[in-house]
């Protein structure tokens, strides 16, 4: 694997970026890993993903993000894929999980999960018009910014994901290799079975984190969700 001083002088030299440090190294896994740094053109912060498969998960992160014309997405500043420097850089989100959000749930007041809930169904209806499967929607994966008092929630982590339909992309050569990690994508809460992804099923899942009643708190936003459950799916060939 290319050393991260080795990509950090690459990225710094090819593209407008400074002050690349290494990130979230405890997250480091299957060979991705993490750095965050600085825009030379306007100083902001950025994160950057070094890409463990070979490059195919950083394109189809970057390709997914800019199909999805929507702003509870990463905005996607460079990429590359298919070598040995496959990256994807994204903008830098000055948030917190809903993971951890939800530890403090005392804090969500009923506007704030409804504000939560609809951009969930938002960014769900996103990914079925693009025929995109996340198969990763989780709390840990759902950033939320709390700038102002319209939070806004953001889906990240698309490096797994696929799409449908005549574009399709197939299932990623880096599972060919360690297929029980197929088992484990997506948590075992927020898929149907083992082996089949379905954002919709995941989408509800979070939303009961959200609000446990929200089947009967928000009756409508729950019926959407409902509703989309089995048009879009995927099962892997194990």
């Amino acid at each position: 694997m290319t050393s991260i001083k080795k990509l950090s002088a690459h990225l710094e030299r090819t593209y407008p970026f400074a002050n690349l440090t290494p990130y979230l190294t405890s997250y480091s896994h299957h060979g991705f890993s993490y750095l965050e740094g600085n825009s030379t053109k306007d100083g902001r912060r950025i994160f950057i993903k070094v890409d463990g498969t070979g490059g195919d998960a950083a394109w189809r992160e970057a390709n997914a993000l800019r199909l999805l014309d929507i702003p509870n997405v990463p905005r996607v500043i460079a990429y590359e894929a298919g070598g040995p420097l496959s990256f994807v850089a994204l903008e830098w989100l000055d948030a917190v999980s809903l993971e951890a959000l939800l530890k403090h749930r005392p804090l969500l007041q009923p506007a704030r999960k409804l504000l939560l809930l609809n951009q969930l169904c938002a960014v769900l209806q996103a990914l079925h018009g693009a025929k995109i499967i996340h198969r990763d929607i989780r709390p840990a994966n759902i950033m939320i910014e709390m700038k102002n008092e319209n939070w806004k929630l953001v889906l990240i982590d698309f490096a797994f994901s696929l799409r449908l339909g005549g574009d399709r992309w197939p299932e990623l050569s880096f599972f060919d290799l360690q297929p029980e990690l197929l088992a484990v994508l997506g948590g075992e809460r927020y898929k149907q079975d083992r082996y089949v992804w379905d954002d919709a099923y995941a989408a509800c899942q979070v939303a009961l984190d959200i609000d446990p009643q929200c089947h009967l708190n928000y009756p409508d936003i729950w019926n959407r969700l409902i509703a989309m459950i089995g048009k879009i799916n995927y099962a892997a060939i194990i």
